[in-house]
């Protein structure tokens, strides 16, 4: 397995067609959304299931966003509906060129673009932190965090030179001052550097709460599919919220931890 790769057939973390790979190894980007089993493979039966290539849609993305987030209980401003559709438009442009993803199917861009970036963004309203996206790719859940975000900063890492001149083309063209690109590994970044870390990658849970408590003083991320979240010392979970991607109907969970008192 690729340091800190998605499957590289639909750009999905922990995928049925990656999960034996490497599991339980120690990766250097770090990060992992701990997606496995019937999720992952019902993802990606959604994402293969087309043929035919992506196309960007412009506008056409506004309502299939829409309908994401209503699924989730959100409504968000138009502005903020453009700009995740400007990121999908460059996401499909980009994509023959980089391999950024292999979705064939809009619904499942959709939800791995919008739906847990929505259901962090809404349970992690403190603003002004410092978050880092690790292992960033194709710029999910970090871009699509700093769109629904009001102020906080984001840092995305990504060790990729060719991801990492379309994040750089992505967050300039969708102005996002508030988000920086560094091309670097997991394991070059400094302990309690940030204030709150977040990844979609390779590493099993475990494994990714270690480095992201490592990295981050106030809170650390983990995006689950059935299973349960572990343990890690000296931190406790203090929100945990169950969902479905609304538009492939796939069970996830966005699980919070912090330091314990």
């Amino acid at each position: 397995m690729r340091v800190g790769s998605d499957c590289p057939k639909c750009s999905l973390a922990r995928c049925s067609r990656t999960s034996s790979e490497g599991a339980g190894s120690r990766v250097a980007v770090g990060g992992s959304v701990g997606m496995g089993g019937t999720g992952v493979a019902k993802v990606a039966r959604a994402v293969h299931a087309s043929a035919m290539a992506l196309t960007r849609l412009g506008s056409g993305w506004d309502p299939k966003i829409e309908r994401c987030l209503a699924g989730l209980g959100q409504e968000r401003a138009p502005e903020s509906v453009r700009a995740l559709a400007a990121l999908l438009d460059r996401v499909v442009e980009w994509n023959d060129k980089v391999d950024l993803t292999a979705a064939r199917e809009p619904d499942a861009l959709v939800d791995l673009f919008v739906a847990d970036a929505a259901v962090v963004a809404a349970e992690h309203p403190e603003p002004d932190q410092r978050w880092v996206d690790v292992g960033s790719g194709a710029g999910a859940p970090g871009i699509p965090l700093a769109v629904l975000s009001a102020s906080a900063s984001f840092t995305l890492v990504e060790p990729k030179a060719k991801r990492v001149a379309f994040l750089r083309t992505a967050v300039g063209a969708l102005g996002l001052e508030r988000v920086r690109v560094e091309r670097a590994r997991s394991d070059a970044l400094s302990a309690a550097s940030f204030d709150v870390a977040i990844s979609r990658a390779t590493l099993e849970p475990a494994e990714w709460l270690e480095e992201a408590t490592r990295i981050a003083t106030a809170a650390a991320w983990l995006l689950l599919a059935r299973s349960e979240p572990p343990s890690v010392q000296g931190w406790r979970i203090d929100r945990d919220r169950a969902y479905e991607l609304p538009l492939t109907r796939v069970p996830r969970r966005a699980v919070r931890y912090v330091r314990s008192a």
